[in-house]
C-alpha cells in the first residue's frame, strides 16, 4: 500500500544518505581507499594516536635525508659485499601531508601488513588504496614493534634504521640480494626519484595478537613515498647522472 511504499522509500533514502556520508568522509577518494577506513577515536585511546607531531616530522626527514646524503657521498660501507655505490642523483625528501594522512589512517587499523599492492585500472597501474591527487602509485614502508607495556612515545629513528639495516644484504655492485633477503625497505629509503614522504603511526592500550604476541602491546609505523621506489627494471639510483641543482641543507642531494 501507499504507506508501505513511503516507508520503504524513506528507508532507502536514509540508507543512501548514510552511504553518501561514509564516502564523503573518504575525502573523495572512493571505495577501497584507506581514507574510507574508520579513524581512531583518539579521545578514547591511551597510547600514540593522532597525526604525527612537528618534532616527529623533523626526525623522519632528518633520518631519511642524512642517510640519503651519506649514500650520495659514497659513505655506506656495508653490503653483501659492500661498499654501496655512490648515488649521484638522489633527491632531498620533503614532507607531503596527504601521504601522511593516508599513512596515519592505515596505521590506525593496527594491521601488521601493507595496505594493498598495485593493480591495473583503465590501462594504468595504481595503488587504489593509497593513491593521491599527485601519485597514482605510492611506495610504502612499514614496521611494527612490541612491548610488555603500552607505548606512549614513538621511536622513528629505530623504525627507519630497521629499514636501512637491510643494506647488509645488498650487493654493492648491482643492488641485488645474493641471499634472497628482503631489501625493498632499504631500496625505498634511498630511491633517487622519491622526493616526498608522509608517515603515520599508532598504538593503543589493548594487547596485540596480530604478531602472535598475545601478552604484548604493539605499535605500527608506516611511511608513504612519492614517486614510489622499487620500480621493476630500475636501479635505486644512478652512479653517473648528476643533479642540476643541489640542496642547500644536504650538499650531496639534489634539490627538488
Amino acid at each position: 500500500d501507499t504507506a508501505t511504499i513511503m516507508a520503504k522509500g524513506y528507508i532507502l533514502l536514509v540508507a543512501a544518505t548514510l552511504i553518501s556520508a561514509v564516502y564523503s568522509d573518504c575525502g573523495g577518494y572512493g571505495a577501497g581507499h584507506d581514507m574510507c577506513l574508520p579513524a581512531a577515536d583518539c579521545g578514547r585511546v591511551s597510547g600514540v594516536c593522532g597525526p604525527v607531531s612537528s618534532a616527529e616530522i623533523e626526525t623522519i626527514l632528518t633520518v631519511h635525508n642524512n642517510y640519503r646524503n651519506k649514500v650520495a657521498m659514497g659513505g655506506e660501507g656495508r653490503g653483501a659485499p659492500g661498499p654501496q655505490q655512490t648515488g649521484t642523483n638522489i633527491s632531498e625528501m620533503k614532507w607531503n601531508q596527504e601521504l601522511a594522512d593516508i599513512a596515519q589512517r592505515w596505521a590506525e587499523q593496527l594491521v601488521n601488513n601493507h595496505d594493498c599492492s598495485y593493480s591495473l585500472v583503465d590501462g594504468s597501474y595504481e595503488n587504489t588504496c593509497r593513491k593521491t591527487e599527485d601519485y597514482a602509485l605510492v611506495g610504502q614502508n612499514m614496521m611494527s614493534s612490541g612491548s610488555s607495556r603500552p607505548f606512549t612515545t614513538t621511536n622513528w629513528e629505530y623504525a627507519i634504521n630497521s629499514w636501512i639495516s637491510e643494506v647488509s644484504d645488498v650487493k654493492g655492485s648491482d643492488f641485488s640480494s645474493p641471499y634472497g633477503k628482503v631489501i625493498g625497505h632499504y631500496t625505498q629509503v634511498v630511491w633517487a626519484a622519491t622526493n616526498e614522504i608522509g608517515c603515520g603511526r599508532f598504538a593503543n592500550d589493548e594487547l596485540c595478537a596480530f604478531k602472535g604476541w598475545p601478552s604484548f602491546y604493539c605499535i605500527t609505523y608506516f611511511c608513504n613515498y612519492g614517486p614510489p621506489g622499487n620500480m621493476m627494471g630500475s636501479d635505486p639510483y644512478s652512479t653517473t647522472e648528476k643533479c642540476s641543482r643541489y640542496s642547500s641543507k644536504y650538499p650531496a642531494l639534489c634539490s627538488n
